[in-house]
């Protein structure tokens, strides 16, 4: 039977592409997966062994590599005395401001880092004196370039004038703006005294090291050995690889389940148009055991020719990446080189192989209970089995029923791990009961295509006529477009229910706060000329004693004129404030021992305090309160609110500029928002590119149902074609058949993309979504449909080609 076999597989390469592709494509994206994570691990290895290199112990505070109290400088001192230590370098970071060239601040991390740790981009490094090194993001920001001066510190008496002797890029703060000193620049840059780790030099062994120190500085503190320190940093920097890793997974899972479908449907098919074949083997003698053995055996052939590409496909990306590290860098550390182990390889081998051979055994045992009579029968191909099983049906509904219970009960009570589990258990009901309901569809969209005449109706009739086979090819479809679907819709209503809730929280896009004192007119005008701000609101402040039951304090009180709310993102935020009124936030209630309604003077003025929950920076009172509290107040505050599609990023720079130099604090919440825009966007891209995947493998099994199905139905083409079905028309049959079957799938897919989508959110992001609708993007939602239109077109071209050139003549011409 290897024999047969081998000449199966040799005969019908083009029958077998379709699987194939199937598997390297499932396969490449796992092993692209365990790649990654085995090369991303190396590399954080390697990172952290750099930062502990030649220490014997790290001491850190208690229960943590870093904090914000830290070490002492006494802890440190003594370390230094301690009998055998021969050095001990320091790790410390803080918080600073640098000012740019053009003197606008900057808050930034300072941070003591190894020179040999840090990839120079121009410059030099170390720093000399009177010079500083600042990282790529810090250098971005700040407009400067080596050779830039630049001052660094933030409070008074600390500030220093330094030129900027290189700019690094530094692994681990990707992004992140950082100023490079020595501990003592930090010190005087930030006023913190306090050290994240200690690395301990004692040239003896490490253990022992580490006992002396722990007997030296008592429990207050983690004493760890070189070794041991480097593993804990590892284990803490892996978190985010395994999360990136998890999420790939998730999208080689489904690679590899879509892949499942195609190659059971191509061996379904393929099996049947060999029934004849496989009769005649049971005629000469062939037992049910040899013909499944066959089919078997061509499933492992295929299963490892097909996963040992993959295999090569997968790699080949993780490669390319780390030759490319030195400009793109993932996880904020530089890959070196591309690290696999022989299991990493083994695994999506056996992966792949598993689901080959799964996938066509029941196809196979089909196949092993053709009778030797259908060697006598002219037809190529028994009947197709047209009604799913009641016990499938009635699985298919209980599943999907309980999914769908579970699903929005999980989601109405905020539960993610549950929503997702009744999430997979709906769609398992879904496949279940498709070959009824794709049939269905299928029907109904048929009576559309049946305008088109003669093919239209065929190529419905041809779409229901094996429900089971229409419902298996528009199902490896409907993974993808779902997924697609559940995302677009997902991130689309995440996006509206996060910025509700920051608008609720942070109300408004940019504000100016001069903290009481006079704003000059100058620069309200500056402000108010910059590009992309589409409203202002000037406000009146003044301090005034303030007291309550408990305590008295100066406090400043803002007068909120008229035009203030139309700025508000959440007008809500201050539509308590009222004339003879006061809004005052809960925090600094309770402070002063203010509840709801009780009298509180302001000054000369007495009001009626209304407490909220949202956070204010001062107290609130009308602009015609305030003026009769504070008659001089000066402008002291602006609110500004963006026009749709300004650039955040450009707007708060260009005010930060404009403000540079001056005591205006610039806030708000625009910064936030757009990061937030971009991080969900970038999200968006990534998940869709990586569905992308799925949707080509179930394009690759369309195509291949279709090309198989040419196959099949060759003498019934040819008897079409001998009463008159012109070549045009064939073709057209073939590519409303491959519409009908997306336009299922991509209907489908999507009415349960804006469920799952929904759903989703609700569950992940829990009260923050408790309003949450959906939120459809219909532009988006109908490009997914049409590719999926025009991708089923696409598919049947091959296949179309093929059977117009089918010969009436040879068609019908017996075997």
């Amino acid at each position: 039977m290897g024999s047969v076999t081998l000449a199966e597989l040799r005969h019908g390469l083009r029958r077998w592409l379709a699987p194939a592709v199937a598997v390297v494509l499932g396969v490449a994206f796992l092993t692209a997966t365990l790649a990654m994570r085995s090369t991303l691990n190396a590399t954080v290895e390697r990172f952290a062994a750099a930062q502990v290199a030649g220490a014997d112990a790290v001491v850190s505070p208690p229960g943590k590599s870093s904090s914000t109290t830290g070490l002492t400088a006494d802890q440190l001192q003594t370390v230094r005395q301690l009998p055998g230590v021969t050095q001990v370098d320091v790790e410390q970071s803080a918080t600073t401001t640098v000012r740019g060239p053009d003197g606008a601040p900057l808050d930034v991390v300072a941070r003591t880092v190894d020179p040999d740790q840090v990839v120079l981009l121009s410059g030099r490094t170390p720093a000399g004196p009177g010079q500083v090194v600042l990282s790529e993001s810090a250098a971005s920001a700040l407009g400067a370039t080596t050779g830039s001066v630049v001052t660094v510190g933030g409070a008074p008496g600390r500030a220093e004038s330094r030129q900027v002797a290189g700019i690094v890029r530094v692994p681990g703060s990707t992004g992140v703006a950082v100023v490079i000193g020595t501990s003592g620049e930090l010190t005087r840059w930030s006023g913190t005294t306090a050290y994240d780790a200690l690395l301990v030099r004692a040239g003896g062994d490490q253990a022992a090291t580490a006992d002396r120190l722990r007997a030296a500085l008592g429990s207050g503190v983690t004493v760890r050995t070189a070794d041991a320190e480097i593993a804990a940093r590892v284990d803490r920097l892996v978190v985010g690889i395994s999360q990136i890793t998890m999420f790939f997974a998730v999208f080689a899972i489904v690679a590899i389940f879509v892949s499942a479908l195609v190659i059971a449907n191509t061996f379904q098919i393929l099996l049947a148009q060999r029934s004849r074949q496989l009769a005649l083997l049971r005629c000469v003698g062939a037992s049910r055991r040899q013909v499944t053995r066959s089919v078997v055996g061509e499933a492992v052939v295929l299963g490892l020719l097909a996963s040992a590409v993959g295999v090569a496909v997968g790699l080949a990306p993780v490669a390319a990446l780390a030759a490319v590290s030195d400009t793109v860098q993932l996880v904020q550390l530089p890959i070196e080189s591309l690290r696999v182990s022989a299991l990493e390889l083994l695994v999506p081998v056996a992966v792949g192989l598993t689901v080959t051979v799964l996938a066509a055994l029941q196809p196979a045992r089909r196949a092993s209970r053709v009778a030797p009579l259908a060697a006598l029968r002219p037809e190529l191909s028994g009947p197709a089995q047209t009604r799913a099983s009641r016990l499938r049906l009635l699985a298919g509904g209980t599943t999907g029923a309980l999914g769908f219970t579970g699903l929005l009960v999980s989601a109405l009570r905020g539960e993610a791990l549950p929503a997702v589990l009744c999430g997979v258990l709906s769609f398992l009901g879904v496949v279940l009961v498709a070959p009824v309901v794709v049939p269905l569809l299928a029907r109904g969209l048929g009576r559309v295509a049946r305008v088109a005449g003669v093919p239209g109706e065929l190529a419905t009739d041809n779409t229901v006529r094996n429900p089971r086979r229409t419902a298996a090819t528009s199902t490896a479809l409907l993974v993808g477009i779902t997924l697609m679907a559940t995302m677009l819709v997902g991130a689309q209503t995440s996006r509206a229910a996060i910025a509700d809730a920051v608008d609720s929280q942070y109300a408004l896009d940019v504000s100016l706060d001069a903290k009481g004192q006079a704003v000059a007119p100058a620069l309200v005008e500056r402000v108010e000329r910059i590009d992309g701000i589409e409203r202002t609101a000037r406000l009146r402040a003044g301090k005034v004693s303030v007291g309550g039951a408990r305590a008295a304090r100066e406090q400043t009180v803002l007068g909120l004129p008229s035009d203030a709310t139309a700025v508000l993102r959440d007008p809500s935020v201050v539509t308590a404030a009222a004339p003879g009124t006061v809004l005052v936030d809960e925090l600094t209630a309770a402070d002063l021992g203010i509840g709801d309604g009780d009298p509180v003077r302001l000054g000369p003025v007495t009001l009626t305090a209304r407490v909220t929950d949202r956070s204010l920076d001062a107290f609130v009172v009308t602009a015609q309160d305030l003026a009769r509290i504070a008659p001089d107040a000066p402008v002291a505050a602006m609110w500004l609110r963006l026009s749709p599609g300004a650039d955040a990023g450009q707007v708060v720079g260009a005010v930060q500029r404009a403000t540079a130099g001056t005591e205006v604090e610039v806030g708000g919440s625009a910064g936030a928002r757009a990061e937030l825009d971009s991080l969900v966007n970038l999200m968006l891209a990534v998940v869709t590119g990586l569905l992308g995947v799925a949707v080509v493998i179930a394009l690759v099994g369309v195509a291949n149902t279709l090309g198989l199905s040419v196959l099949e139905r060759r003498r019934e083409t040819a008897l079409l074609r001998a009463l008159g079905l012109t070549r045009r028309q064939v073709r057209r049959t073939l590519a409303i058949e491959a519409l009908l079957v997306a336009l299922v799938a991509a209907v489908l897919g999507t009415a349960l993309g804006v469920l799952y989508g929904w759903a989703g959110t609700r569950a992940l992001l829990g009260t923050y979504a408790a309003g949450a609708v959906p939120q459809l993007p219909w532009l988006l939602l109908t490009a997914v449909v049409l590719a999926a239109a025009a991708c089923g077109l696409l598919a049947s071209w091959a296949p179309g080609r093929r059977a117009a050139r089918t010969s009436p003549v040879a068609a019908l011409a017996a075997d």
